[in-house]
């Protein structure tokens, strides 16, 4: 039998296991994560028996694969004319992706072992073999130039690990949606210089997006930090943000899965409806530690959920007076300051 990968099953599974005990550890799974990818003699890992026996892989299929200048990409469906993009050479600075290339409207940055459901892609699901057999990163040596990504709103997925390691990156900026954008796991593994991110509404998340990605100045956030209930993984496990804005009217918030990592302010928009800062049927492991140094809360009607003086620190709140917040500080015995609405923004640093 030709080599077959377990792709992310035990990676995804080995890196999660220990990301939360601090980003060296984070690089070092990483490191063996690589080695062990390729698995000989390894069945597929199918969601459905393909007809007519085995076929050609889809990823591993070359006449889905074509070049046009800097671009390599993957015809995911000839008849809806729809591609992937899989590698970009020679990008540097500012990279914003195509909407079309040779007539195909691009819909993804990368590879994953599944697709959003809405494009209809069936075979993606069952065959994923190699993997392994190159790197799944979309920016080679000759774009590690690149500053800032931008994705668009005609893009509805960001591939398994497609922009991991990408030292120079700064600011990624998701567009607007008009439909679903998803990120698969590790898309932005180890991007140690991140300075800004942002993750509107219609953003979905796999565990370990932002994962390692040492300290991010700024994080705006449409969308919870883990936006599966079943899923235990954290967008940003094991990083750091200076300040985090939760902005949208009347959202709930969920950070209880932000694990090993230290956030400097916290931001709640006037019309934020609630943020919980842990589950109350969790039990927390020794290493489930994180630390809050502001929590700024501007509506009086913005509750906040959850607490454990063991594994969670927070420093001061500021807030409103006669918010529920003060309620909350008051029973829990929370340092807090009322302020002005103005005043509070202010302490945004």
């Amino acid at each position: 039998m030709k080599k077959r990968v377990l792709a992310l099953i035990m990676a995804t599974a080995m890196l999660v296991t220990v990301c939360g005990g601090g980003q060296m550890l984070c690089r070092t799974v990483k490191a063996q994560m690589q080695k062990a990818y390729v698995i000989q003699n390894a069945a597929p890992l199918p969601t459905q028996t393909p007809s007519g026996g085995e076929r050609e892989d889809f990823w591993c299929d070359s006449t889905r694969i074509k070049t046009n200048g800097d671009y390599k990409y993957h015809i995911l469906s000839e008849e809806k004319k729809l591609i992937t993009i899989r590698k970009i050479e020679n990008a540097n600075g500012k990279l914003e992706i195509p909407e079309e290339i040779d007539g195909y409207k691009v819909v993804g940055i990368g590879r994953s072992d599944r697709l959003p459901s809405r494009l209809g892609i069936a075979e993606s699901e069952y065959e994923y073999s190699d993997f392994g057999l190159e790197e799944m990163s979309v920016l080679p040596e000759s774009s590690s130039g690149v500053t800032e990504i931008i994705i668009p709103k005609y893009i509805q997925f960001v591939g398994i690990c497609a922009f991991e390691n990408c030292n120079n990156l700064k600011k990624v900026k998701i567009n607007k949606r008009d439909v679903n954008l998803y990120l698969y796991g590790e898309a932005f593994l180890d991007c140690n210089k991140l300075e800004s991110v942002n993750l509107p509404e219609k953003v979905c998340t796999e565990g370990d997006v932002f994962s390692c990605c040492g300290t991010i100045d700024e994080v705006t956030m449409g969308i919870s930090m883990s936006t599966n209930a079943d899923d235990s993984d954290c967008v940003f496990s094991g990083t750091n943000i200076k300040v985090l804005r939760f902005e949208n009217k009347k959202k709930i918030y969920d950070i209880s899965r932000y694990t090993n990592g230290k956030i400097g302010t916290i931001y709640l928009g006037k019309n934020v409806k609630k943020l919980i800062l842990k589950e109350s049927d969790k039990k927390y492991r020794n290493w489930e530690i994180f630390e809050i140094d502001k929590l700024l809360v501007e509506g009086k009607n913005t509750a906040i959920e959850g607490w454990n003086k063991k594994h969670l620190f927070l420093g001061k709140i500021y807030t409103v007076s006669g918010s529920k917040a003060v309620k909350w500080a008051k029973k829990n015995k929370i340092a807090y300051k009322v302020m002005a609405e103005k005043k509070i923004v202010k302490q945004i640093k």
